[in-house]
């Protein structure tokens, strides 16, 4: 299996997920975006390669209330991830949400190929889906939608230097 030091997923990516819904491509800003839920933890395991520090980014689209934001947590294994949340005003409509943080080589499992990448959150919204008649078929429980991640290399050292 081969671990990589550098992700871009967008949920097209043959990774294991638990607890997201299907990805939908949703029109007015042309991505493929996929929401978290029904539970109040959903997974991505992603294969990163050891001895390598991190940076973690995604960025919410859509948030079902502001408490789910206040709440979110990311975790590798019993380790949560300091994020640092900076929103962004796009237009009237549009507001997202960039989130970045750092993975410890530490937290890289050398006897697992696959790191954990554990989102929590405190609550999920029921939402209506519809159908192209306006016909609601289905209600799922949703908190946030992202169109992905991205994980790159971090050089903790270089960083501290800089600062």
């Amino acid at each position: 299996m081969s671990r990589f030091t550098k992700i871009n997923f967008n949920f097209s990516e043959a990774v294991f997920l638990e607890n997201w819904y299907p990805r939908f491509y949703y029109n007015p800003i042309n991505k493929w975006l996929r929401w978290a839920g029904p539970e109040n933890t959903s997974y991505i395991y992603i294969p990163l390669a050891e001895n390598n520090n991190y940076q973690i980014s995604f960025t919410i689209f859509y948030i079902m209330s502001p408490e789910i934001l206040d709440s979110l947590s990311l975790w590798v294994g019993d380790t949560k991830i300091e994020l640092d949340i900076q929103k962004n005003y796009h237009n009237e409509q549009l507001v997202t949400y960039q989130l970045k943080g750092i993975i410890g080589e530490h937290l890289i499992s050398s006897s697992n190929p696959y790191t954990p990448l554990k989102f929590v959150f405190s609550q999920t919204i029921p939402m209506e889906i519809s159908n192209h008649d306006g016909e609601v078929v289905e209600i799922q429980y949703v908190s946030f939608a992202t169109d992905g991640l991205s994980i790159k290399p971090f050089n903790t050292q270089t960083t501290m230097l800089l600062c």
